[in-house]
Parts: structure tokens; C-alpha cells; sequence
């Protein structure tokens, strides 16, 4: 009997383990991305309205590029567009050729008139029409521009492409920044990414939304219910291990990122 229960406790010891328990592993909490913030368009610096520490939100302006020309642009095409004498030259020409036009043919219909006087008149009227039409496709032409303008002013503001912390601000105000030269850093801290890697044995056990327990390491305590949000599909042959992301909430930025933790994998019994 003592021999078939020692086989029996070694034959266990040798099995991948299972969710009968939790399961813990070494993880780390990283920023759900860090982005570096550009402007549209190459410019200089005019202001830059955060510091380095600063949470900001999605949307928020952070940065104001030079605008002194965009500016003036919109100005002169915001005069412009103000002017509607072209049309209204256009419309009154109209009315004027064609009741000349009404006039011709009840004389022409009375032969008081001759033929060509309305053919005259006719081919006047087309042209007039064609005039206003133009006008009125300048002007339309003129306020596109005008909003094409104030977009580009618009686009002067750097905004911040997501909610998140200012983690490093390279440049100042007066200096050329461009898509090669970044402005600032974001870091996105909700949600954290909690990265880890399990044993190749749980792949067949592990799945998309299992819930898991992250603990962070101290100073840092409590312990935040979270789920899986990705698993890698390629193996690490070397380490005989597999990859899983944890998309944790950290509203507030209540956890820090780049910190280490424990993450626990949970199933019911």
C-alpha cells in the first residue's frame, strides 16, 4: 500500500498544473502606449500649455504652433467671402435681359420686331445665366476655402490624442517641431497593460476574458480583479513559455506603470 501511494504522489507531481488553485506568476504593469506628439504641420513653437507631470484629457489643447500666417489667411478669405456684389451684379443682369427678352417676343408676335433682335436678346439671356451661375460657383469655392482656412488654424492647437500623463516635454517654445521632432509624451495609464508569461503546459487552460487577480509588488499594495485580454499564439521555445496582456482599469492613474506584480489566474473549482 505505501508503495502504490508514494507511486501515486509522484505520478501528481508531474502533471501540468490545473485551476483547482490559483496559479501565480511574475508580471509587469506597463502604460496601456506612450505617444509622442507632433503637430500636423511643421512649425515653431508658440506655447506649450502643460508640464511635464500633468494629467491631461483626450481632446485638451497642450501645444500652440505659430499661427501668425494661417491667421491672416483666414482673414483675408473671411473679407472676401463677406462680399456677395458679384451675385447680385449677376442677378440684376438677369432680370434686366430677360424682360427686354418678354418685351421682344410679344413684338416679334406682333411683327413690330424682327427675328433676330429676340435671337439676340435669347443668346444675351444665356450668357447672363451662365454668368450668375459662375458667380455663384466663385462664391461657393470662396467659402470652402474659408473653411479649409479655419481648419488650418484650427490645426495650429496640439491636441492631446488620449487621456493620459505628461511624461517628457523635449522641446520648447520658439523652437521647429516637425513629425521628427516631437513636442511632448503622453503615457496612457488606463489602462495599464499587465504583461506575463505563463508555462506552454496552461495554453490549453488559458482564455480570453478568464479573470485574474493582479498584485503589485511593494511599495505598492491591494490587490485589482481584471481579465484577459490577449494571449500570444507563438511559443517562446528557449523559456518553453507563452505571452498574456491584462487590460487593468487605473482610473486616476491610481497605479503606477512600469512597476512589477504578481498576476493570479482564477477558475471556479
Amino acid at each position: 500500500m505505501l508503495r502504490n501511494l508514494s507511486f501515486a504522489v509522484a505520478l501528481v507531481s508531474q502533471l501540468p498544473p490545473t485551476f483547482a488553485q490559483a496559479s501565480s506568476f511574475n508580471c509587469v504593469m506597463d502604460p496601456a502606449q506612450i505617444i509622442q506628439v507632433s503637430p500636423i504641420n511643421s512649425s515653431v513653437i508658440a506655447r506649450i500649455l502643460v508640464d511635464r507631470g500633468d494629467e491631461v484629457e483626450e481632446g485638451e489643447p497642450i501645444a500652440q504652433m505659430d499661427s501668425s500666417v494661417e491667421a491672416a489667411t483666414l482673414e483675408i478669405l473671411e473679407a472676401r467671402a463677406q462680399s456677395t456684389a458679384q451675385i447680385e451684379a449677376q442677378e440684376a443682369r438677369v432680370d434686366y435681359v430677360a424682360a427686354q427678352l418678354d418685351r421682344v417676343r410679344r413684338l416679334v408676335a406682333q411683327n413690330a420686331q424682327s427675328a433676330v433682335r429676340l435671337e439676340e436678346l435669347e443668346y444675351e439671356y444665356s450668357l447672363a445665366q451662365s454668368q450668375l451661375t459662375q458667380a455663384q460657383n466663385d462664391r461657393s469655392t470662396l467659402l470652402a476655402e474659408v473653411s479649409r482656412a479655419r481648419t488650418a488654424l484650427d490645426n495650429t492647437i496640439v491636441r492631446a490624442p488620449a487621456s493620459g500623463r505628461i511624461v517628457d516635454i523635449p522641446l520648447s517654445p520658439g523652437e521647429h517641431a516637425g513629425q521628427d521632432r516631437y513636442i511632448l509624451e503622453i503615457a496612457q495609464l488606463d489602462p495599464l497593460h499587465v504583461a506575463a508569461y505563463l508555462p506552454i503546459d496552461l495554453y490549453p487552460n488559458v482564455t480570453i476574458g478568464m479573470p485574474v487577480t493582479v498584485l503589485p509588488d511593494p511599495p505598492v499594495s491591494g490587490a485589482y480583479e481584471a481579465q484577459i485580454s490577449a494571449i500570444d499564439s507563438i511559443f517562446d521555445t528557449a523559456s518553453r513559455t507563452f505571452g498574456i496582456r491584462v487590460d487593468l482599469p487605473n482610473s486616476g492613474a491610481r497605479l503606477p506603470a512600469g512597476h512589477r506584480c504578481q498576476i493570479e489566474l482564477n477558475s471556479p473549482q
